[in-house]
């Protein structure tokens, strides 16, 4: 095809047709692409004269030439036309999608029913009738308390059903009936903890309840029953009418009394799983040794499991500023 930017300004004589292009110095006009009729090796460029015919070429007819011209007439108008073909379609940019949004979850109880294990409504998960290897806890007369030990390290253990963020505060009233004297009896409150069958994984943050064995562990538990590492521990103990608190934040767990960090450690290990409860106590753990049935070791009260527990809990994964410091210490509550 020819370069038609602009005819010749001088008319051409009948049976002859017009040229198209640029006009060089000389007066003619050049093709940028065409093929030379007397050569048909190979393309090459054609030289019109002034007339825009090449050198000793016939002239065309009336109907070429009209041809020729509504062709060069509509090239014109498709490539001045805002709206040509030669565009390329808009491309729209992709929808946007709202951010998902994960639901914060707060919790609380003062275990007002009675249950074993306790449920309240399929909101708790527990370590005997889903994780199979360790024991659930139950429920009596408004508080919460462990059943059995199954076996050696089996503690009771219940987390909330749920998926919860991995921003988490635990916290639990210690309620304490009789003086115990001898290790080991524990409380003890979950974070990131998942319960599978023969698997728990989490944080532990347990707390002695035995004045005269004082202390407070922060232990990660690695999925099979007695495999667990102990991340750190403080000489303390709790006492009846104490506040236990816990709190995981990033890769720091810690833990407080009565409003008061008393532990913290660092570990990255879980960032999956909720709150929760637990219990331990060693004379389950001598009696069961013994080959004394669970039935049997409840029923004769060689375990102490009626004699301490949680009264009240409450947890939740709102990742904000009150969730992850220390409260001021809390007013004591009385029966």
């Amino acid at each position: 095809m020819l370069n038609f930017l602009r005819p010749n300004a001088e008319a051409a004589p009948a049976g002859s047709h017009r040229g198209f292009g640029l006009p060089d110095r000389l007066g003619k006009f050049h093709a940028t692409v065409g093929v030379d009729p007397g050569d048909r090796r190979r393309p090459k460029p054609l030289v019109c004269d002034t007339q825009g015919l090449p050198p000793g070429h016939p002239a065309p007819g009336p109907v070429r030439r009209w041809k020729r011209r509504i062709g060069v007439a509509a090239a014109v108008v498709l490539l001045l036309s805002p709206t040509s073909s030669r565009e390329q379609p808009a491309v729209s940019d992709p929808p946007v999608r709202p951010a998902s949004v994960t639901r914060s979850h707060e919790y609380s109880t003062v275990f007002a029913r009675a249950e074993n294990p306790i449920s309240e409504g399929r909101a708790w998960i527990n370590g005997g009738t889903v994780g199979l290897d360790w024991a659930d806890v139950a429920t009596e007369s408004g508080r919460a308390i462990g059943a059995n030990l199954p076996g050696k390290y089996a503690d009771p253990t219940a987390v909330l059903a749920g998926s919860w963020q991995p921003t988490q505060r635990a916290e639990a009233r210690v309620r304490v009936k009789t003086t115990l004297t001898r290790c080991c009896r524990e409380v003890e409150l979950r974070l990131r903890t998942v319960i599978g069958a023969h698997r728990i994984t989490g944080y532990e943050i347990l707390c002695s309840v035995v004045g005269s064995f004082p202390y407070i562990a922060i232990v990660r538990w690695n999925g099979p029953i007695n495999d667990f590492t102990e991340l750190g521990k403080a000489e303390q103990s709790c006492a009846d009418n104490d506040l236990l608190a816990a709190v995981a934040h990033g890769d720091t767990i810690a833990a407080y009394r009565n409003g008061t960090k008393v532990l913290e450690v660092k570990d990255g290990s879980f960032r999956e799983g909720s709150p929760g409860i637990g219990f331990y106590d060693y004379r389950d753990d001598v009696w069961m040794e013994l080959g004394v049935t669970s039935w049997i070791r409840s029923k004769l009260g060689l375990a102490a499991w009626h004699e301490f527990g949680f009264d009240r809990f409450s947890a939740t994964d709102t990742p904000d500023e009150f969730c992850c410091k220390p409260r001021a210490r809390p007013e004591r509550l009385e029966e």
